[in-house]
């Protein structure tokens, strides 16, 4: 699809949402396929970075971002998108416990075998832009914001489909659970942002995320009109239609006024 078709899906996203934040489409690049014009990179900065710093450098700057296995100095990251491979998965386990994540290696286990990650090879590079400058059709869509607006992708998104909204959270691991996720699992979830993303990403205590592949977000924007004709809006209406009581003060305050 053509930039100003996703310009107008960002448009139609902010109308219901009023995003601090500029939702993103994520792509995966295969070997060969290269960054459009006016992408950003890491290493044309002369710097490495984590990819959840590329992911808040795209939603708060509103840069394209370009990412490659070079441009990445997030050991944790570079694994789980299947750039670097460690010997096995004891070190992985032993990494884990070292972070303070888990008591136990049987622990550890139990939650990297739920861990999204991607095949060695599979793809060679990511592109992640604001939709409104998305220059190719993304792969999955990003959304940032409060927990209202949590609730409100969440009904916007079952108003077709039916079910629930999950959440995958665990330890952190944020980026892969954000854009690997919703590619394999072909559905949306929330992301609890983790320690990593919070530290190096700056992403704030009140922030999370909403993914969902980019495929089904037509119909997640014909819900979130939809929910919002029948009353279910952001910001949210408080019901302010009712008489408070006076405080005390006020009450004696008024003995002392003229009619």
């Amino acid at each position: 699809m053509a930039q100003d078709v996703w310009k107008a899906k960002e448009e139609q996203l902010d109308r219901y949402l009023r995003l601090d934040t500029f939702p993103l489409g994520v792509k995966f690049l295969k070997k060969g396929d290269a960054f459009p014009e006016k992408t950003t990179t890491p290493s044309s900065m002369g710097i490495k970075i984590a990819l959840c710093q590329a992911t808040n450098l795209a939603r708060r700057w509103k840069w394209s971002m370009g990412i490659e296995k070079g441009d990445i100095n997030c050991i944790p990251a570079l694994v789980g998108f299947g750039w670097r491979q460690p010997e096995n998965i004891d070190v992985m386990l032993v990494f884990l416990m070292s972070m303070g994540y888990f008591e136990t290696k049987e622990a550890a286990l139990k939650t990297m075998e739920k861990m999204p990650t991607m095949e060695p090879g599979r793809f060679e590079r990511l592109y992640i832009s604001p939709l409104s400058r998305m220059k190719l059709d993304p792969d999955v869509v990003v959304i940032y914001g409060n927990p209202a607006q949590m609730m409100r992708l969440a009904q916007g998104y079952i108003y077709k489909r039916g079910g629930v909204v999950t959440s995958e959270t665990n330890l952190g691991f944020t980026c892969a659970n954000e854009m690997i996720w919703p590619l394999k699992e072909g559905k949306a979830c929330f992301i609890h942002p983790g320690r990593g993303e919070r530290v190096l990403g700056l992403t704030q205590d009140h922030e999370m995320a909403f993914s969902l592949p980019a495929s089904q977000l037509d119909d997640l924007i014909v819900g979130l009109e939809a929910t919002h004709k029948g009353g279910s809006r952001y910001p949210v209406q408080s019901y302010l239609l009712f008489q408070p009581m006076q405080i005390p003060q006020f009450q004696e305050l008024e003995k002392h006024l003229k009619p």
